[in-house]
Parts: C-alpha cells; structure tokens; sequence
C-alpha cells in the first residue's frame, strides 16, 4: 500500500512538472501580451531558447 501511495504521488507530480523552457515561453508570451515593454530586446542562454521561443520572439518582430 505504501508503494502505491509513493507511485501516485510521483505520477501526480510528474503530470503536473513544466519545464522550465516552456516556463520560460509562457512568460515572454505574456509580457508580450501585455504589452508593457515593446522596445525590450529578448537575450537568453542555451539552457532557455528553444525553438517555439525563437518562434515567439520573431513574430513579434523581434530579432
């Protein structure tokens, strides 16, 4: 029973875990959105620039 109780745990976490590229998405997409800072420039290492976030960036007429 106990070893069930770890299992669901773990599978309820696993579902509800983001990664942080996708975090990182969610939130240019919102600033964007928003339209607070239209003239910022977008600079993100390795670890955060994923392809879609490159999309995002360039449909906002960003380079």
């Amino acid at each position: 029973m106990q070893r069930l109780v770890e299992l669901l745990h773990h599978h309820i976490h696993q579902r509800q875990y983001r990664k942080h590229t996708e975090i990182v998405v969610e939130v240019v997409h919102q600033l964007k959105t928003e339209g607070h800072f239209p003239k910022a420039d977008h600079a993100f290492d390795n670890g955060g620039l994923t392809l879609e976030l490159t999309q995002l960036i360039e449909a906002c007429g960003k380079h």
